[in-house]
């Protein structure tokens, strides 16, 4: 959304009767710095963020000083709520280690870049550019004497990377059609293309790059398909390569992302408050600088080929599927003091107390037919808030201009004055008070947004595109801005 105060009109927190609906904000527009251009050109023509403190470490309030050890086996409690009385919450000490796992001394932006498009990468994407270019022409026998395509021959890795640069670099540099890149007219002449390529040669490797054998697709009636077979080695690779290059600091946040696509595909998703409201969603984890940790393509509710519950902790079988996505997109992060930070189509009671257990705190907003009976009965005035507690959480009402259901494992129901925002009359901001936890929330939050406001200026991918190969390039520049991120 365009603002990210969860107490304004126009926010997420609006109650929907259905638990799988999705609810969601639209990014915010940012800017990307010369590095990133740099980065673009540099590939296209070679051959070859703030950490946070963790919290401190406070004593257990007396209905926490029952809770189980991680170690111990976990079953969902009968919850019983009774009135917060500004008890301290039991807060988890940040054990994990922040920053990057690599020696980047030395290292220059195209460095940074090729730790997520390695050779190795680069190499797989020629093979099977040079299978499916093979494979079309002994398909398409009687092509035209003067087609293109009779004049294809096969790729290299070093084309590959001027190929990719090339790319990324019509993300920065926007023109209505491709031809126009390589045009001789003084008013929109760009030299670096036809330098770099020619133009034939660079809507032959567009046409035929490829990431799969088609000969080894599963058949469409295979219900056990992997939907995402024609980009699975590209998303492999970077859902790995994103984990093992850095590691986030204490605070993170899960949300979703939309890569816009209208044309017919059968996971398409609608979206209403996000930027692209048609297109693919993507499950996200992401630092509060943009990083991007860990992401997964949403395929269907129903993909048995890439199904989360068989990587779930045994206690977890019975979850719902947005609690099962959080716990998915936490896993490496469990039992380190992380503190996760959702919107309300994830939250609920369960999943809190078992992200407790697994010494994670959470903080998000909640839907009202999830909260509590005792917290929806409540009537705070205009301005304040009602508080239940049981054992580590809190689930918290607040009267705005609409009803704000909050929960939360590591704040009570102190309530603050908010941050002065610009726009707003200076007398109004000393009177008003919020809940600690939607401060928290709405300066957290933003972790995924902020990627998708950065990428959507420069996004590379065109209209005209096929649905893997348009996600294929978004990928790539995901990569792109981690990279530039570390730098």
């Amino acid at each position: 959304m365009e603002d990210s105060d969860v107490s304004s009109s126009g926010s997420e927190l609006d109650e929907l009767s259905d638990a799988d609906s999705d609810g969601e904000e639209s990014s915010r527009p940012s800017s990307v710095t010369a590095s990133s251009v740099a980065a673009a050109a540099a590939l296209a023509g070679t051959s070859d963020a703030v950490p946070s403190t963790s919290r401190a470490v406070q004593d257990a309030a007396a209905d926490d000083s029952s809770d189980d050890d991680a170690d111990d086996s976990w079953s969902c409690p009968d919850f019983v709520w009774r009135l917060a009385r500004h008890e301290v919450p039991q807060m988890h000490q940040f054990i994990g280690t922040q920053g990057m796992n690599v020696d980047a001394t030395g290292f220059s932006m195209p460095d940074f870049y090729k730790l997520y498009l390695s050779s190795d990468l680069i190499n797989h994407f020629v093979i099977q550019t040079n299978l499916y270019a093979k494979q079309f022409i002994e398909k398409h026998s009687n092509l035209p004497p003067h087609s293109r395509v009779r004049r294809w021959h096969d790729t290299t890795a070093d084309e590959m990377r001027q190929f990719i640069g090339l790319v990324l670099l019509m993300g920065i540099i926007h023109k209505p059609v491709i031809e126009m890149y390589w045009s001789t007219d003084p008013l929109y002449v760009t030299p670096l293309f036809s330098s770099v390529m020619q133009r034939n040669r660079f809507s032959m490797l567009l046409k035929f790059f490829h990431l799969n054998d088609n000969t080894q697709e599963p058949k469409k009636e295979d219900p056990n398909r992997d939907r995402l077979y024609k980009l699975r080695p590209l998303i492999d690779h970077l859902f790995e390569a994103f984990q093992t290059v850095y590691t986030p600091g204490p605070s993170v946040a899960v949300d979703e992302s939309v890569v816009m696509w209208k044309g017919r595909l059968h996971f398409r998703q609608y979206l209403p408050l996000k930027r692209a409201r048609f297109g693919i969603k993507l499950f996200c984890l992401a630092e509060d600088s943009g990083y991007l940790y860990r992401f997964r393509v949403y395929a269907g509710k129903q993909d048995p080929a890439t199904a989360m519950l068989s990587v779930m902790p045994s206690e977890c079988a019975n979850f719902s599927h947005t609690e099962q996505v959080v716990l998915y997109m936490a896993l490496p992060l469990l039992d380190k003091g992380y503190t996760i930070f959702m919107d309300n189509w994830y939250s609920s009671c369960r999943l809190y107390d078992y992200l407790h257990h697994r010494q994670t705190t959470a903080c998000g907003t909640m839907r009202s037919n999830r909260a509590p009976l005792s917290v929806r009965q409540s009537q705070p005035a205009v301005g304040q808030s009602t508080a239940f507690r049981c054992g580590p959480l809190l689930c918290l009402k607040f009267k705005d201009k609409k009803d704000i259901y909050m929960l939360t494992t590591c704040h009570n129901e102190t309530m603050m004055k908010p941050p002065r925002s610009r726009g707003r009359p200076r007398a109004e901001q000393e009177t008003e008070l919020k809940p600690q936890c939607i401060l928290d929330y709405n300066k957290n939050m933003g972790s995924v947004d902020r990627l998708d406001a950065v990428l959507h200026p420069y996004s590379a991918a065109r209209k005209s595109m096929k649905w893997y190969k348009k996600l294929a390039f978004h990928l790539l520049q995901v990569a792109l801005l981690n990279a530039h991120i570390l730098y």
